[in-house]
């Protein structure tokens, strides 16, 4: 694991925004308490009387009803609509990489079984692809932490389209990434110098971070979103807290990718346009 990968992890631990609204209040609480204490204690000194951790708490609170609320879908929606739906049918490219990140490698070492996650739309495309008699050459791509055993997803990958019948060799397999930019670098590495034009199929909200690192990595990229959540007609009219909550995170997450990949060189650009 690489320094930038491992101070990613810890820093959204506490970023992730449903982590980070329960330890703000925590410590405002905890700044409350202790004011209070000092104001009543006679052999201290006064406290001047402030009213931020009341504010700060008030502030928390209007956050959280935005993040729970139909509107904490919009961040998610918006980052799903910067590139629109391709066509597998025709596609003019060298290759297409299906990144990983559908596949639980930790559980799927555990139990012996495949395990998908919410990001399962990238496997059925790949299926798709694979199983397309005139599609371009595929690449399948992704590692694993490797907690609980030693297959990581591209391995997984492997061993299920064998079992639905896809023929060996009909796609190749890069399993020692750990994150969009080490996809890019490997997938680069399978790759003929002369094969620029890609086609990247990833969930959509992870679509503008994927074409931005690809174009960093010198491709001519073709964005094919799949694994859309946000859907606007049910978020409105039958809203779902801990759903909303769970997306905004996932918004927050894509977003701070967005801006640390800029900040280090890993994309040009930071909102990436079609």
């Amino acid at each position: 694991m690489t320094l930038f990968l491992f101070a990613a992890k810890l820093a959204w631990l506490v970023l992730r925004p449903s982590n980070l609204l329960w330890l703000a209040t925590a410590a405002a609480l905890a700044w409350q308490r202790r004011q209070r204490k000092k104001r009543n204690d006679p052999t201290k000194d006064q406290w001047p009387k402030t009213r931020a951790p009341q504010r700060l708490l008030v502030g928390l609170a209007l956050l959280f009803l935005f993040a729970a609320s139909p509107l904490g879908h919009m961040p998610l929606w918006a980052l799903e609509q910067r590139f629109p739906i391709c066509n597998f049918d025709r596609l003019t490219v060298d290759a297409v990489a299906v990144l990983g990140g559908a596949v639980k490698t930790n559980l799927s070492n555990q139990t012996g079984q495949l395990a998908v996650g919410n990001s399962g739309e990238r496997l059925l495309s790949l299926a798709r692809l694979a199983q397309a008699p005139d599609a371009p050459l595929i690449i399948a791509s992704g590692g694993t932490f490797a907690l609980q055993g030693r297959r990581n997803e591209a391995e997984w990958l492997a061993q299920w389209l064998e079992q639905i019948g896809v023929p060996s060799g009909r796609v190749a397999f890069e399993g020692a990434s750990l994150n969009t930019h080490q996809n890019a670098r490997g997938i680069k590495k399978l790759l003929p110098d002369q094969a620029r034009r890609i086609a990247v199929v990833t969930s959509a909200f992870h679509m503008p971070r994927a074409v931005g690192v690809f174009r960093a990595a010198g491709f001519d990229v073709t964005a094919c979103p799949v694994d859309f959540r946000v859907n606007l007609y049910q978020v409105w009219g039958y809203p779902n807290a801990a759903e909303a909550l769970g997306h905004f995170d996932q918004a927050m997450h894509e977003l701070l990718g967005l801006a640390a990949y800029r900040l280090t060189g890993r994309s040009r650009s930071l909102w990436p346009a079609p």
